[in-house]
């Protein structure tokens, strides 16, 4: 499960909120470094459900309503992970991904009677992560 906080991003017209949840499956594969460090790659697949609202910035400005488009998700991931001292089976780690996404809502406004289609975001989009993983015995 992935969720992500929104994301704001604004130009002279409007401002554009966009955020994603997914729901994925995958496998992963650790090399471990002493007892304390480890090192993984995993690949996940899945759904993912974006959600953007557009909020005008100036008059004449008309923006298109709030939409939420579904796609399939591919992400491989690589992850750096240390052992907590004195926590048995805790690890702290970073996590770089790169989620492809083929399904992207278009952004569009109107300027006075005009659309304008703006960049779709990426199809494939950078993700990095903070992780504490507990494993039981």
């Amino acid at each position: 499960l992935l969720a992500t906080v929104p994301a704001e991003v604004s130009d002279d017209f409007a401002t554009l909120s966009l955020s994603r949840a997914a729901l994925t499956l995958g496998g992963v594969v650790h090399h471990f470094f002493g007892e304390r460090w480890t090192a993984s790659a995993a690949l996940h697949a899945g759904a993912v459900l974006q959600m953007r609202t557009t909020t005008p910035r100036m008059p004449g400005v008309t923006a298109a309503p709030a939409s939420r488009l579904a796609s399939v998700m591919v992400a491989p991931e690589g992850r750096l992970a240390v052992a907590v001292p004195g926590m048995r089976g805790m690890t702290a780690g970073i996590g770089l991904a790169a989620d492809y996404i083929p399904y992207i809502p278009v952004i569009t406004y109107t300027i006075s009677q005009t659309t304008t289609d703006r960049r779709r975001p990426w199809v494939v989009q950078p993700r990095a992560s903070l992780t504490l993983e507990l494993a039981l015995p």
